[in-house]
């Protein structure tokens, strides 16, 4: 498969006016963070001389560990300076394609074809990858295409033995009209989107924040004033539901309904313009945790004022005790760039959801949040032990509730 470690060459192709700012980002600087999570360490840029100028004075900001290169595709040397550069064995890449970079990495490609080249849906040349054992068919390819992405994708499969591989919609993304600017944004905001959203999350939660985050997108705000904004939503929720009247708890129940969709924001607008950092993802991630604990005790507190029992006080406190116990496990096993539970099984990765909150909306609405305490009171701890437990002893364990369960249907 191609190496994520090899170098890369971009061609700067013309992309339309409206694109040359993207989800609040310009244009070339995507591609270039996109090369970088690629893990390509060294890239080389070459277009015609007037733009190359023209991006070198912009204040393009580079990402950290790229090297970075600029060649003129005028430039009668070029093709022995980019394989000086590059070697034998590297990327070709075009400023008008968005290509999502784990895709890009899993790659798979015989080790016996000298030229990969990655087709759009539409089957256009989009990307390639080379391995040359000779450098004269890429020179004689540049120089017939005139150091031009398009053609040169015609001409090198005359010179090398290609494979063609078809991506798919969801991995790439070729922009080259005006009109395809729109789709392209939506592009990008679709690969935000997690594998292990719940459906809640997935079909309604990230439409909302979809359309705040383009909001958020036009400001100078940070994905850290974000995420604390969005703290203190639910932290104003779970003092709502202290309260223990109806009205006040439904608002509080609100807000945290409305710190979720908010919490999806800051990370939205991180990954977008690639602002992600080990401090912001440890903040997104204990705050999320705390708002959770604040809103089981708000919750608990609450229930307590009203009926003066003791026991809401007990389960509340069991509820934010194992939020935050289970929280500090992920986050020393994970890391601070938590995204997600690598889970040992289907039935552990639903539980990491966050779906419950519409439960918790619907029992506020309904005055049943006590059963929605004394759910969370015995949920959380069987969650916390059920991470706890190892890989091997869980399978074990399902295995032999499914035997049970077979001897009675």
């Amino acid at each position: 498969m191609p190496s994520p470690q090899k170098p890369a060459l971009l061609f700067l192709e013309a992309v339309p006016k409206k694109a040359q700012s993207l989800a609040g980002l310009p244009w070339l600087e995507r591609i270039l963070f996109q090369s970088s999570r690629a893990a390509i360490p060294e890239l080389i840029v070459t277009g015609e001389a007037p733009e190359l100028r023209r991006h070198q004075k912009s204040n393009l900001r580079c990402p950290s560990g790229l090297r970075l290169h600029w060649i003129s595709s005028e430039n009668p040397n070029a093709p022995s300076q980019i394989l000086y550069l590059l070697g034998k064995e590297f990327w070709l890449l075009c400023s008008q394609t968005l290509i999502r970079p784990a895709w890009m990495q899993a790659l798979p490609t015989p080790a016996t074809a000298p030229l990969l080249q990655i087709l759009t849906p539409s089957s256009v040349p989009a990307a390639a990858y080379l391995r040359l054992k000779s450098p004269t068919p890429f020179a004689q390819a540049w120089k017939a295409a005139k150091g031009n992405f398009s053609a040169l994708m015609r001409l090198l499969p005359s010179y090398l033995t290609t494979q063609k591989i078809s991506a798919p919609a969801q991995a790439i993304f070729r922009l080259r009209l005006e009109s395809e600017t729109g789709a392209a944004q939506r592009w990008l905001f679709q690969t935000l989107i997690k594998e292990n959203e719940g459906f809640m999350s997935r079909h309604l939660e990230r439409k909302i924040s979809f359309q705040i985050t383009q909001q958020l997108l036009k400001t100078s705000l940070r994905p850290n004033q974000v995420t604390w904004g969005s703290i203190l939503l639910g932290a104003t929720g779970g003092l709502l539901l202290a309260t223990g009247t109806f009205g006040w708890s439904l608002g509080g129940a609100l807000l945290f309904w409305i710190h979720s969709i908010v919490d999806g924001c800051d990370g939205e607008l991180a990954r977008l313009k690639y602002l992600e950092t080990p401090q912001g993802g440890a903040l997104d991630f204990w705050g999320d945790n705390v708002v959770h604990a604040a809103v089981f005790a708000g919750t608990g507190i609450g229930l307590f004022r009203q009926t003066q029992q003791m026991t809401f006080l007990l389960l509340s406190a069991s509820a934010s005790l194992f939020v935050i116990l289970t929280a500090h496990w992920v986050f020393r096993k994970e890391g601070p760039q938590f995204t997600g539970i690598h889970c040992a099984s289907k039935l552990q990765d639903r539980l990491a959801q966050r779906d419950f909150i519409y439960v918790f909306l619907l029992l506020a609405a309904l005055g049943r949040l006590p059963w929605f305490l004394w759910a969370a009171a015995i949920g959380t701890p069987c969650f916390y032990f059920l991470l706890r437990v190892p890989a091997p002893w869980k399978f074990a364990m399902l295995k032999g509730c499914r035997k049970s369960f077979s001897l009675f249907f």
